[in-house]
C-alpha cells in the first residue's frame, strides 16, 4: 500500500528543520522547502548549491509505509545535519 503524506506532515518537517537550522546557526544559507514526489526509497533530500549558499530541503510526498510525526522530525534533523556537515 502507498501512503500520501499531508500538509500537516510537511509543516512538521519545516518547523523541525527550522529549529535545527537556528540551533546550528545556519543563517547565512538561503533555504527553501519542497514537498514532492521522489524515488521509492527516498524519504527526504538535501540539495545544495555550495557556491551560492542555497539549499532545498525536500520531503517525499509518497511513502511505502505509514509515517509518524517522530519519523518526519527525524527526517528533518537528518537533512539539516547534511547541510551542516
Amino acid at each position: 500500500m502507498i501512503y500520501e503524506l499531508e500538509q500537516r506532515h510537511f509543516d512538521i518537517f519545516k518547523d523541525e528543520a527550522r529549529k535545527w537550522i537556528n540551533l546550528f546557526g545556519l543563517k547565512d544559507w538561503e533555504i527553501f522547502f519542497r514537498f514532492e514526489e521522489m524515488e521509492d526509497f527516498d524519504r527526504a533530500l538535501c540539495r545544495t548549491n555550495w557556491a551560492g549558499k542555497v539549499c532545498n530541503l525536500a520531503l517525499a510526498r509518497w511513502h511505502s509505509e505509514e509515517r509518524t510525526e517522530g519519523d518526519i522530525r527525524k527526517y528533518a534533523f537528518h537533512e539539516v545535519c547534511e547541510l551542516l556537515l
